[in-house]
């Protein structure tokens, strides 16, 4: 890893410095271990991987789009048996109204 020195009592701050290899994973906002045993805290980031907050954050905010996929959903069910209803009276009265065309046909036929 390379980089400037800060905070340091042994170093001037905005010394640049290369290090041993790192053990692990550099990733700023954490201490990392050299193979040769050295600590050394890098800046320029956050810690790896969401916090506690963010990981609540993000299982509310799922929670509320499945909540309201559901609904979705029910709305649009709801909304089709509605025009499946509909659509059954309209048939029901085409053909209660063809019934009676026939009878009056009939009815005209015996007079």
């Amino acid at each position: 890893v390379t980089g400037r020195i800060s905070g340091s009592s042994a170093f001037t701050n905005g010394d640049p410095v290369t290090t041993s290899p790192i053990v692990g994973k550099a990733v700023g906002g954490t201490v990392v271990k050299t193979k040769s045993g050295s600590r050394y805290f890098l800046s320029g980031g956050a810690p790896s991987g969401p916090t506690p907050a963010q990981i609540a954050a993000e299982k509310r905010a799922q929670q509320q789009a499945e909540t309201k996929r559901k609904q979705e959903e029910a709305a649009a069910k709801k909304a089709a048996e509605a025009e499946a209803r509909k659509q059954a009276a309209l048939e029901k009265k085409r053909q209660q109204e063809e019934e009676a065309a026939k009878r009056a046909k009939k009815q005209a036929a015996q007079d």
